[in-house]
């Protein structure tokens, strides 16, 4: 059956539109939740208490939130966008579980409408961020104080998610007009969609399922998509195009 534990919060707050989630890296057990506060439980969402005892930015919900299997104190939450466009980041390197922790605020030296953030899985001093707005910095990278944008190869569209296979350290990202992946070789974005399947349209969110070794792709309007073609990217040896299908609805 189904069981709806977000009712299981203090206070049955409101979200954001996507009210953001995750799995702790550490331990399936734990959960984050994120709305105002940053909403911990170990149980599976049986029970939950704030991490930080207040709301991070007062009268803001959080739209991303994410952790590091390179740290357990590690986490990292974004804000909904504020009227000067200017995006926010907060993070705490001293969360345990069953206490609270306080949380630093960190502003990207740019403006722009923050949509996703990707932390290292080697190292919880190192994250990248995406931007969903117009003529911004679209890919950005903050590693221990210095900030870089990555857009080189990228058209001038939103960019709205990003993910890393951990495996080889190839990074994805969707956007207005489907899925690119940084090309180490040239150190510029390629489009991923070689086949032409996937439509020209927004992704949503992005995941990797390691054990087939698939790309799993949402996108606004069109469903789900996959490719099985990881292996190739990078591979100068093969000129095997890049096969994304639909996955039916059940």
């Amino acid at each position: 059956g189904n069981e709806f534990i977000s009712g299981n919060i203090p206070g049955n707050p409101d979200g954001a539109w996507i009210t953001p989630y995750i799995v702790s890296p550490h331990d399936p057990s734990h959960l984050l939740a994120g709305y105002q506060h940053i909403y911990f439980s170990n149980d599976y969402g049986s029970s939950w208490y704030s991490i930080q005892g207040s709301a991070l930015q007062s009268g803001t919900n959080l739209i991303r939130i994410a952790m590091t299997p390179a740290s357990t104190s590690t986490i990292y939450a974004i804000a909904e966008n504020q009227s000067n466009n200017a995006g926010r980041v907060y993070y705490t390197h001293s969360f345990t579980p069953g206490n609270t922790a306080t949380f630093t605020l960190l502003s990207p030296p740019f403006n722009g409408k923050v949509s996703d953030i990707k932390v290292d899985p080697t190292n919880k001093d190192r994250f990248w961020l995406t931007f969903s707005g117009y003529g911004g910095p679209q890919v950005a990278e903050y590693n221990a104080g210095t900030w870089t944008q990555i857009k080189t190869g990228l058209p001038d569209v939103p960019v709205h998610c990003i993910e890393i296979d951990t495996m080889n350290k190839t990074m994805f990202i969707g956007t207005d007009i489907g899925v690119f992946y940084m090309d180490t070789a040239t150190n510029q974005w390629q489009a991923f969609n070689d086949d032409d399947k996937l439509p020209s349209i927004e992704v949503t969110d992005i995941d990797i399922n390691y054990s087939r070794k698939e790309l799993w792709i949402s996108t606004y309007g069109r469903g789900m998509w996959m490719s099985s073609d990881l292996g190739a990217i990078g591979d100068t040896t093969t000129d095997t195009p890049i096969s994304v299908q639909v996955i039916p609805y059940a």
